[in-house]
């Protein structure tokens, strides 16, 4: 690796944490509720787009961090490895969880949406005939 792709890699990286340590910020001082990493994400788009960041700039790091995304992935494996009896001899129980709690998030949801829009055209109905 030669001293030109070292400085590009550090570079890329520079950018990149910036653009995070920024959204972040954003994020931590507005009400806002919103991922920073999608913020970042969004600024990262907005920069390329308008030539703020150059493509040369940021290819180096991410070529490397995509050529290495599947290391980022072992945590979940080796805990699904570590814990695999367990699953196993409960993965009855689990899916019926996931599945009932699903289906009753649901229809709750449904319901709740559909008592707003009961409420919604009650109020209208009457402030329609109070006006009349």
């Amino acid at each position: 690796m030669t001293k030109r792709d070292i400085k590009s890699l550090i570079l890329g990286f520079a950018i990149l944490v910036i653009l995070q340590f920024i959204s972040n910020f954003i994020i931590n001082i507005s009400p806002i509720k919103f991922p920073a990493p999608i913020l970042g994400m969004v600024f990262f788009v907005i920069l390329l787009q308008t030539k703020i960041i150059k493509e040369e700039w940021i290819k180096e790091i991410c070529e490397l961090l995509l050529k290495h995304m599947a290391l980022l992935f072992i945590p979940l494996f080796v805990g699904i490895i570590v814990y695999f009896d367990l699953i196993k001899t409960n993965l009855l129980p689990i899916l019926l969880a996931i599945f009932l709690i699903t289906t009753l998030i649901m229809v709750f949801t449904a319901l709740f949406v559909e008592t707003i829009i009961k409420f919604t055209r009650l109020s209208k109905m009457k402030k329609g005939g109070k006006n009349a």
